[in-house]
């Protein structure tokens, strides 16, 4: 379990930069879409929000910033 925390601490600054850019941008793509306003589809988007909010950062740190050797050195 340790070791799960250790990793996300080691991602954390990415994470905290670009959730918002990501969670706003599928709150406006879904806000668009979106056909009626009942509680059922507010959930599932809520969670869809948030966990793009999560993995994509994570995608982010792990094959974008730690492959190049520039964005390494600042991300590590």
């Amino acid at each position: 379990m340790a070791l799960i925390f250790n990793r996300f601490g080691v991602m954390s600054m990415t994470i905290y930069l670009f959730h918002t850019w990501v969670m706003g941008g599928g709150k406006a793509i879904l806000t668009y879409i979106s056909f009626g306003e009942n509680i059922l589809e507010f959930i599932l988007s809520s969670l869809f929000i948030i966990g793009t909010g999560l993995i994509i950062p994570i995608w982010l740190y792990r094959w974008v910033w730690v492959k190049n050797k520039f964005t390494s050195r600042i991300f590590k």
